[in-house]
């Protein structure tokens, strides 16, 4: 009988039979394809079954695509020779498997959640430049266009952006092909590698290959296109005759996805307006009005004297917005029969400034302005507007017509028009036209959450295998879109009473109907919802030049179309007089004969076209800061020590540099943030911490005698009432540096950990310490120190003069601009895209925050972050300043952000503001998209006096301390204790079985309370839509599941306080309590407070008894659980098994109820003998384990984990999760070492060390009860060991997750787990920094530790270890691929040791 390997990519099907290599499209329907061809072959013989999601629609023998890999390669190693990697390059993801010398693949590394760089994102980025795959490979030159590489469809704004500039074609496909590459080559990075087997679809791509060549050493197998088929087949060959039965080989009717409502519920939710075009008439006055998007251009030709449309155009732009616009007035030129006069020509759009540039008008408006007037001319009323284009969404809100404020999708596109487009014919074959159509008449739409563009089309394909029709998919994906724009775009902003939708995504009439269904509105649509941008245009040149603002010109259709454009040489600008040295590329573009510069930074050229007399000098204060800050003091001695220009350096510099001067030192810094050194970084980190990379490379080049690289936790903030730290990567740099710097390992490195939260005095012994070490003696030490702090005082006072020259000049302008955000990202010209001096240009003054005197402001509730503790002060400044206006500098995935933009947009209340996040992707248009539309914005506000007054907010009940315990106060001064009949708790899930006996454990003690069910996806979505929703996941899920709570208890009046215990930094969790409360006033939940213990004091003020009662029944739900889970994987029957855990948990929750603590042990004794006699299939010993660690409240909670435990127990794995005691010893350790500012006296510190020693007896107690179940083994939580593994690679008194996290990964593999897994949610700063420097610790490990790790490391290549995030949405196709690896490195790993402790190793 044949044998037979078939692999189920995401874009192909490939087989192989021992002799012929097949391979087939299947276009996003594997199912369809498989069944054209499978039934035959399996006629023929045995067939063994590998590739991603696709494999699971088949009842066949499977293999993990890594094994396949691997099989592959041991086969072929002796034809191709030794590699280390080998890096399978296919439509959805690049995976790089790295290799021993043995051919075993010991790690596996894929790109990020993001699916830019790959076939599919390569294939789109050429339909939308209209360009066939063959003509792409075809292209020859040397030009490369830079273009982004973090998210695909920011990468199509920049190859539109790059077209609209007048790039070759040529040199943005070259650009693409390099995206590629660079691609592959972090993967490379990453894993340490050179020379690499390339294998997948995209090894056709030559355009990727030439750029690949420069970087690896490349080995392309004959067998690349259907290696892992190849692999499968290797695998069938092992395999005994299987009997198969053919009948049931498709698996149908899997369902992935919850359901959305059908739209037809909707359709009278929405009104679509209507107003037919008019007929020109001979001598008509007309005005031409263009909107030039980045997908379409749009042009109307609106009559002056009663604003009738007379004709229209709406076309792709093609990445031309030159020729799309001819193309518009042709047509328009076509469909006027009688001679009419243009006396006006408006441009609006991303393409304006160059389409402008061809019509040579002035008459060029923003795209936000323009939309905002269109609405208005319709509705007086309208106050809302929703619009969505091609790649940008828009929101604004209007006052009599005006608009007021606004927002623009940032760093994430999938709620576009593009998106919705490129994803229904990618996947479905459907033309954009048709979506509309199909989406109304689905019954059963699935909910694909608000996801990514690159990974929606993975989702669709599982719909598709999964059986749902094309008309639920399309209804699907138009609730996507309106998901991602009320969730990203309009966040938390007002929704007024009248909301208008517009962009050509409306003419799709289902998008309109899901927006009413998802913000719960009726929504109005205008006439020609896509016309409405180049409608409105036309209204302002109308408007302005009856206002004497524009002077009347005429314009000829014949002489517009007929003009000839070229694009000629570049020039790099050299900064004149502005003295400024970004060196931008300006090119010559000459027009109708003319020649125009064109291009830069800032609008020094657009002031050059237009004649305007502006000096940028005169406007902008913010380049003397960082002038300033930087000044190196002169140069002494020969010894020179490197200083970086990152984080906290932006503001500490003139106190270290002065310090190490005064001791004889030359300071050498970087001069520039190398790129070569962001591909340096170990997890995915923010631009901050990329630029530190960037620095620390170039400082490398420069090799000083000395590097110092400081660790920072914080920084005095005047007049505040928190202990101010930083985030936690600025208090780990030096530790994440290290783990990406192998060099740094044999220079001389000068390092402490300095807490200036208290000032620089206490700090002052720490200077000696790095003096001596330097040779310098204590005297000179404390000059030295002295000097520093002379010298950064001196900084902070020349810096403020800035702000009093600004205050003083700002009487002759209209207002300023006042730049917020950190100094590092906000104020740094290698960070902040010269967005100062985009508006100094403008004629705009600009400051930074801290120029200015906002000391006296009051603080911020808890804010512990000093940086967000200055901007928030200073927001307060702002506001009560009419002359000045806010800009928030922010960046990708900013963890204290996430939290602090909601606070700034608070204390901003009604005052205009903008918010642009920034990182080393973001395209130059759009933030000038984004602050010309906010200049007019301010300006709008400014000429009708806007009303800022203050909301009145409800006044709501408050939680006292009293001696040891809590009481009431009530809005009407009463006070009443929190175990009052009328209290009741509410208490979320975080795992659920631990919140219920938590519950049972405040009732037991007289407190009432109620347990929220297990969150949901309607608990995810009312979090995010409720909040900026880039918080952290187990925010959302605590926030939703209050709300949900509140909006179906609504008639409950009892006192109800939401359980959230609370931190006080570095971490975000502190700030939920914040964020919850801020709601809870915006709301008027006048009956709701919150009852939040903090983690400073060791949760202190609940009373030892209740303390105790809890701390049992968490070890009882945190341990019982694993007990489920070995029975999950070892039961025989897992039903019977699931029934009597059940039966076990009811018992357990009554006991903790009512029970005293024997009672309740001994009902824990009787359920473990009862589950001790449950029939299993396996041995407990044999089976292999794995840990989950990392965010306490992911690993424990079921739906952000997605039920992972069932995942490895379907594979025969028992898995853990750490315990959440864990954190608590945590707790007392920090206090008990003083790394955390709570003060403890003799006495309590000794009551401390006896409640530890009283928790130790319960745990051990539990645990060992628990071993009589045959199903668990007693392992004791160890923190100072836990702390110990990694504290050479970690500072602990860096407090919080991530020291644990890695504590877990060094600490806890091969001795106790085969593995450990690290899940944090999206964007967890702890888990991050553990990712960063867990690779250090392996490397140590691999030579340090016991004879049995070192023998594993050796035969195994690696231990598995596993770092991803959980974002509250299914596992992406990438985090599902390295699971399936970690899998079968687990089971490997098991059975190694199994075998070399046979032999007895100790």
């Amino acid at each position: 009988m044949n044998r037979i390997g078939l692999c189920i990519g995401s874009s192909t099907i490939s087989w192989y039979d021992g002799q012929t290599p097949r391979r087939l499209l299947h276009e996003g329907n594997p199912l369809k394809v498989l069944k054209s061809f499978l039934p035959e072959i399996l006629e023929t013989g045995l067939v063994v079954v590998t590739g991603k999601k696709g494999r699971k629609l088949l009842n066949l023998p499977q293999i993990p695509e890594v094994e396949a890999t691997e099989f592959a390669y041991k086969e072929l190693k002796s034809k191709y020779g030794d590699h280390e990697a080998i890096v399978s390059v296919g439509g959805e993801n690049f995976t790089l498997y790295k290799l021993n010398d043995k051919g075993n693949i010991t790690a596996v590394f894929t790109g990020s959640k993001c699916a830019s760089g790959t076939g599919e994102f390569f294939l789109q980025q050429l339909k939308r430049m209209d360009i066939g795959l063959d003509d792409a490979n075809a292209v020859e030159t040397d030009e490369i266009y830079e273009l982004s590489s973090r998210c695909t469809v920011f990468c199509k704004s920049d190859c539109t952006h790059a077209l609209n500039k007048g790039t070759p074609k040529e040199s943005v496909l070259n650009g693409l092909g390099k995206v590629m590459s660079d691609k592959i080559g972090e993967l490379m990075h990453r894993a340490g590698v050179k020379k690499i087997l390339l294998v997948g679809g995209v090894t056709k791509n030559r355009l990727m290959l030439n750029h690949l060549k420069e970087i690896a050493e490349i080995t392309i197998p004959d067998e690349a296109l259907f290696f892992e088929a190849f692999g499968a087949y290797l695998h069938a060959n092992t395999l005994e005759e299987i009997e198969i039965e053919k009948e049931s080989v498709f698996k149908e009717g899997v369902m992935t996805f919850p359901k959305n409502e059908p739209l037809s519920k909707f359709v009278n939710m929405v009104d679509f307006k209507d107003m037919p075009f008019k007929t020109a008439e001979s001598g008509d006055s007309c005005i031409l009005g263009v909107d030039v998007g980045s997908t379409t251009t749009k042009a109307v030709f609106m009559r002056a004297r009663d604003n009738a449309i007379l004709a229209s155009s709406y076309l792709r732009t093609m990445g031309d917005p030159i020729n799309a616009t001819r193309q518009c007035l042709d047509e328009i030129r076509n469909s006027l029969d009688v001679p009419v006069e243009i006396i006006g020509l408006g441009v609006t759009g991303s393409g304006r400034k160059i389409v402008g540039l061809y019509c040579e008008t002035s008459a060029v408006y923003n795209e936000i302005m323009a939309h905002a007037r269109a609405a208005s001319f319709f509705d007086r009323e309208v106050d809302t507007i929703f619009e969505i284009g091609g790649q940008d969404a828009k929101y604004t809100f209007l006052s009599n017509g005006v608009a007021l404020d606004y927002a623009m999708n940032e760093a994430c596109s999938a709620g576009t028009g593009s998106f919705l487009e490129e994803s229904a014919k990618e996947s479905l074959n459907i033309d954009y036209r048709e979506i509309g159509e199909y989406a109304l008449k689905g019954q059963s739409p699935p909910n694909f959450s608000d996801q990514c563009a690159a990974f929606i089309s993975s989702d669709i394909k599982t719909a598709i295998n999964e059986g749902i029709s094309r008309e639920d998919i399309c209804a699907g994906l138009v609730y996507s879109i309106c998901l991602n724009y009320t969730n990203r775009v309009k966040a938390m902003r007002p929704v007024g009473k009248k909301v208008f939708m517009q962009g050509g995504v409306c003419l799709n009439q289902a998008v309109p109907v899901a927006m009413a269904a998802v913000s719960g509105k009726e929504i109005i649509v205008p006439p020609h919802p896509g016309l409405m941008g180049a409608f409105g245009v036309s209204l302002m040149v109308k408007e302005k030049l009856r206002a004497g603002q524009l002077e009347e010109e005429r314009f000829e259709l014949e002489a517009l179309i007929s003009k000839e454009v070229r694009y000629l040489n570049t020039f790099i600008c050299d900064g004149g007089a502005e003295k400024c040295d970004r060196k931008c590329p300006i090119r010559i573009i000459e027009v109708g004969g003319k020649k125009f510069p064109f291009g830069g930074a800032c609008n020094k050229y657009e002031n050059v076209r237009l004649n305007l007399p502006i000096n940028r000098n005169e406007y902008i204060y913010t380049t003397e800061r960082e002038k300033i800050v930087f000044e190196l003091p002169e140069e002494k001695g020969l010894e020179t020590i490197g200083i970086s220009k990152s984080l906290s350096m932006n503001t500490l510099f003139p106190l270290f540099s002065n310090f190490f001067s005064s001791l004889g030192f030359r300071i050498v810094v970087p001069d520039k943030s190398d790129p070569r050194g962001w591909d340096r970084k170990k997890s995915e980190f923010c631009f901050p911490v990329e630029l530190s990379h960037g620095y620390t490379y170039d400082l490398l080049d420069k090799n000083p005698d000395y590097f110092f690289i400081p660790a920072v936790k914080g920084l005095e903030v005047e007049n505040s009432v928190e202990n101010s730290v930083f985030c936690p990567f600025v208090q780990s740099e030096p530790d994440w540096l290290m783990g990406s710097f192998e060099e740094l390992r044999s220079k001389r490195i000068l390092t402490d950990f300095f807490d200036f939260s208290q000032g620089f005095e206490k700090e002052k012994e720490k200077f000696v310490s790095l003096a001596k070490s330097m040779g310098r003696n204590r005297e000179e030490a404390l000059a030295a120190f002295s000097n520093g702090v002379k010298s950064y005082e001196d900084s902070v006072r020349r810096i403020k003069q800035i702000g009093e020259r600004f205050l003083e000049n700002l009487k002759n302008s209209d207002f300023g601009v006042v730049i917020f955000g950190r100094a590092y990202n906000a104020f740094s010209s290698d960070a902040n895209m010269g967005i100062p001096e985009k508006l100094a240009s403008r004629g705009i003054p600009v400051v930074t925050f801290d120029a200015l005197p906002y000391e006296g402001e009051r603080s911020y509730e808890k804010m512990y972050w000093a940086w967000g503790e200055m901007n928030l002060k200073a927001a307060r400044y702002v506001r009560s300043n009419p002359k000045l206006f806010a800009l928030y500098i922010t960046n990708f995935s900013c963890g204290p952000d996430s939290f602090l933009i909601s606070f700034f947009r608070d204390i901003m209340g009604k005052k205009p503001s903008l918010i642009l996040e920034l990182d080393s992707h973001t395209s130059d248009a759009g933030v000038e998209t984004r602050i010309e539309a906010f200049a007019d914005v301010v300006r709008s506000s400014l000429e009708r006096k806007t009303d800022l007054g203050e909301k009145k907010r409800a006044k709501r009940p408050k939680l006292l301390p009293n001696n040891g315990t809590f009481s009431i106060e009530l809005q009407d001064g009463r006070h009443i204790p929190i175990t009052d009949p009328s209290v009741k708790v509410i208490v979320p899930t975080m795992g659920e079985f631990a919140a219920q006996l938590i519950a049972a454990a405040f009732e037991k003690v007289g407190i009432n309370t109620h347990v929220l069910p297990r969150p949901t996806e309607l608990e995810f979505q009312l979090g995010k839509s409720n909040s900026l929703s880039k918080e952290c996941l187990p925010f959302h899920l605590t926030l939703g599941s209050l709300i949900r709570y509140l909006e179906e208890n609504k008639d409950d009046e009892s006192i109800l306080m939401y359980f959230m215990p609370d931190t006080r930094g570095p971490c975000r969790f502190g700030q939920y309590s914040t964020y919850i409360d801020l709601w809870l006033d915006k709301n008027n939940a006048n009956n709701v407070l919150l009852f939040s213990l903090n983690s400073e004091n060791g949760y202190a003020g609940i009373g030892l008894k209740a303390k105790l009662r809890i701390w049992a029944s968490m070890i009882i739900a945190d341990e019982f659980c694993n007990v489920e889970n070995a029975l999950l994987t070892l039961a025989s029957d897992r039903d019977e098994a699931a029934k009597a855990t059940k039966e076990a948990r009811k018992i357990m929750l009554e006991s903790v109820k009512r029970d005293s603590f024997t009672e309740m042990t001994k009902k824990l004794e009787e359920i473990c003998e009862s589950i001790s006699h449950i029939p299993l299939k396996g041995d407990f010993e044999s089976a292999p384990k794995v840990l989950l660690s990392g965010e306490i409240y992911v690993r424990n909670d079921e739906f952000s984990r997605k039920s992972l435990e069932l995942l490895f127990a379907d594979n025969g794995i028992i898995m853990h999760a750490s315990p959440i005691e864990e954190w608590i010893y945590y707790l007392d350790y920090i206090l008990l070492k003083k790394y955390v500012p709570t003060e403890l006296g003799l006495l309590k510190r000794g009551t401390k060390h006896v409640e530890t020693l009283v928790k130790q007896s319960f745990e051990k107690r539990i645990k060992k009860i628990l071993e009589k179940s045959g199903l668990y083994k007693s392992h004791f939580v160890d923190i100072e060991s836990m702390v110990n593994t990694s504290k050479d690679f970690l500072n602990p008194k860096l407090t919080g997750e991530a020291i644990l996290t890695l504590g877990a990964v060094l600490f806890e593999s091969i001795d106790t787990y085969d593995g450990v897994i690290s899940i944090g949610p999206f964007g967890c700063m702890p888990t991050r920094i553990a990712e960063a420097i867990a690779e250090r610790g392996l490397e140590h490990l691999r030579e340090n530790s016991s004879k049995l790790k070192r023998e594993i490391f050796k035969n195994a290549g690696n231990i598995p270890i596993l770092f991803f995030e959980s974002d509250g949405n299914p596992f992406t196709p990438t985090v599902e691929s390295r699971l399936e690896s970690f899998v079968v490195q687990v089971k490997r790993v098991k059975s190694l040791s199994m075998k070399l402790k046979s032999r007895e190793f100790k």
